[in-house]
């Protein structure tokens, strides 16, 4: 009875080492981050299981733990043997092994064929964090809303809804909807509507994306091969200041 008691309590010991390894691990402000751009509401779960991190298990703590080892599964252990949803075969180093890992090598490089990539949710999420940060709003470029359409004074919005607009700013989504071999940036606004000051066209502008009416900032298509190379293209090459490119 005294050795199985033992084993009970080394066992249950091992348990809550490694859940408290799994919360230190979630707690760094790295990870804390990257749960963020992946998922900003399971970053705030991730939070509450820290936060009662010495609370009584209960169902709810048990979902969170498990969406915990997931990301930490997603971040560390990427590869063909396990997904998000769990390893395909769970396994364990024995205590008795010497070397847990082996690894054999010949003579070649053989990472230089390696290829990074980033999956498509990383990337959106990126170019949506520098589009509400870009402190260059004049270098962005405007879009009007998909689901919008224009029909001389009138635009036409979801669910039947129209509005009848002031010659300005039919003037503004105009010229924001034409057909233009590059963006439309606040500069092909100033020069459509050199008459009136840049500071009322300013504020309608945002007025417009506030309302969701125009979209300002840059997108990058899941197809795209090279996501990082055509983002740091448009920071590069529409007078975003260098500094907001170094950060």
């Amino acid at each position: 009875q005294a050795l199985g008691l033992e084993d009970a309590v080394r066992s249950a010991y091992r348990g809550e080492r490694c859940t408290y390894v799994l919360n230190s691990g979630l707690d760094d402000d790295a990870v804390s981050e990257a749960l963020f751009i992946s998922n900003p509401s399971a970053r705030a779960r991730i939070q509450e299981l820290i936060k009662d991190r010495h609370s009584r298990s209960d169902s709810r703590k048990k979902q969170k733990l498990r969406l915990g080892w997931s990301y930490a599964q997603r971040f560390c252990a990427k590869n063909d043997t396990s997904s998000f949803f769990g390893p395909l075969a769970w396994g364990h180093f024995k205590d008795q092994q010497i070397a847990n890992v082996q690894l054999t090598q010949n003579d070649t490089t053989w990472l230089k064929d390696r290829h990074t990539f980033f999956e498509n949710w990383v990337m959106q999420r990126l170019v949506e964090q520098i589009n509400q940060q870009c402190p260059n709003t004049d270098c962005m470029p405007l879009k009007l809303n998909a689901s919008c359409y224009l029909r001389e004074q009138h635009l036409f919005m979801p669910i039947n809804k129209s509005q009848r607009l002031t010659p300005l700013t039919a003037q503004v989504l105009h010229t924001i909807n034409a057909q233009h071999k590059e963006d439309v940036t606040f500069k092909q606004i100033l020069n459509a509507c050199s008459d009136i000051s840049p500071y009322t066209l300013r504020d309608l502008l945002d007025h417009l994306v506030n309302k969701r009416i125009v979209r300002r900032g840059w997108d990058i298509s899941p197809r795209e091969r090279n996501p990082i190379v055509r983002l740091q293209h448009y920071l590069a090459t529409t007078g975003v200041s260098p500094d907001f490119q170094k950060a």
